[in-house]
């Protein structure tokens, strides 16, 4: 950083048991030296020459930054081009007629981007490449190879020094030699919307594995290429027909969504295997894909109790007798519970209800969007409190037991559906 400047953690990825979380709040900063860098909730300030570590503090998980500051004041050093496929390039090939984006990051001396800072673009050769720099304050260039040979793309900064360049080959072999049934994922919530409303990129996945409770859809498009492995793009007005080998598994979006995107969206449903089989109709060829689909939405696998003696006085019974709990203010932090897969996000209960759950959003309570895990119930069986066999939801208040009782008080962990008991434990009593 340079001195005065500043910088605001908006977001942090928390990995934990090869799970990933993106997390927006409930993270605290820490700073080693305030006069070098000083610190304000999420915002950074560089205050003077030196180096400061902060400390990042999610739950149990933290991490140190090592923050360099530094007077001098930024100045665009070079260029830096990356493919659609967000692989840095120096050259690329194309093909006559059909437009490809790169993306222009300028770089200073540092080695930081510098969003929107290459100032201009100009082709060496316009009879073989032509340039779209609509964008290029968004970083965005549009190559447009009008005919076969090479071109020299140069990049400018703001006082018209070059900053780098790319070459680009121009080939109007437009034969298709080969098609490509490709899993392609949107690079902005922007792009998942124009092929799904609503959708955001991270509702695609990456590979041939969807999860039902996470990315849940995959986009597949019918790639085509030259002889010289040059992608020619792929098509929309090829006529296809396309089925899923078993549709309770997944689902297979139709003609009006390859019509306007040139992509075949498909959708997990639940937990299997299924083959998506496209038919070229102009060539009779079949071209397959197959999935995965899971669904691994957060579950509780087991529960770490507390060991309970046998009570010898009148005494209560309540979610803390039988869980290690953590009290913050709002609903205590449970722990020794076991999920399917790892999470670094508090698993919380709400004793008023029992409930368990994952505070996605780090508010304290349950809210939308936190993940729903199970309940804890307290059943008695035999005379407990001097009543009959019961159900107690409100395990905050418990039961508390009297002299002359006589029976088991059983704590129980359903699943989210409360269909099935996924842990217990028990304590006799005989007063």
């Amino acid at each position: 950083m340079v001195v005065g400047e500043t910088a605001t953690f908006t977001e942090i990825t928390v990995s934990n048991g090869g799970s990933k979380e993106d997390v927006d709040s409930g993270y605290t900063l820490k700073t080693s030296n305030a006069g070098v860098v000083s610190k304000d909730d999420t915002q950074i300030t560089a205050e003077a020459p030196g180096t400061a570590t902060i400390t990042i503090t999610y739950g149990d998980v933290t991490k140190d930054v090592s923050i360099k500051v530094v007077n001098d004041a930024r100045e665009v050093e070079k260029v830096r081009v990356k493919n659609s496929d967000d692989e840095v390039i120096t050259s690329i090939k194309v093909i006559v007629d059909v437009n490809t984006d790169v993306t222009v990051e300028a770089l200073d001396q540092y080695g930081d981007p510098m969003p929107g800072e290459v100032n201009d673009a100009a082709s060496s050769n316009e009879a073989v490449l032509t340039l779209d720099e609509a964008n290029l304050d968004d970083d965005l260039l549009t190559l447009q190879p009008v005919d076969e040979g090479k071109a020299t793309v140069s990049f400018y900064d703001a006082d018209g020094d070059k900053i780098g360049s790319l070459t680009v080959t121009v080939s109007d072999n437009t034969d298709v030699a080969k098609k490509v049934l490709e899993l392609v994922k949107p690079a902005t919530d922007d792009a998942a919307d124009e092929l799904l409303a609503a959708a955001t990129k991270a509702d695609f996945t990456t590979d041939s594995t969807i999860d039902v409770s996470d990315d849940q859809y995959a986009a597949l498009v019918l790639n085509e290429y030259n002889s010289d492995n040059i992608s020619v793009g792929g098509s929309t007005d090829i006529d296809i027909d396309w089925l899923e080998s078993k549709d309770d598994v997944v689902d297979v979006y139709g003609a009006d969504n390859f019509a306007e995107t040139g992509k075949i969206i498909v959708e997990g449903l639940k937990a299997g295997t299924a083959t998506i089989k496209i038919t070229d109709n102009e060539t009779g060829k079949l071209y397959t894909k197959k999935f995965t689909v899971v669904d691994e939405g957060y579950s509780i696998k087991s529960v770490d109790f507390k060991s309970i003696p046998e009570p010898t006085y009148v005494k209560t019974y309540s979610y803390s007798t039988a869980l290690t709990t953590t009290s913050t203010g709002n609903d205590p932090i449970v722990k020794g519970v076991t999920l399917n897969k790892a999470t670094s996000q508090a698993i919380r209960l709400d004793p008023s209800n029992g409930q368990l759950y994952i505070d996605k959003d780090a508010d304290g309570t349950y809210t939308a969007g936190d993940t729903d895990l199970g309940t804890l119930e307290i059943v008695t069986t035999g005379t407990i409190g001097g009543v009959g066999a019961q159900t107690i939801t409100d395990v905050d208040t418990g039961i508390t037991t009297e002299y002359g009782d006589d029976g088991t008080i059983i704590f129980k962990v359903w699943n989210a559906d409360h269909d099935k008991v996924l842990d217990s434990t028990s304590v006799n009593v005989e007063l």
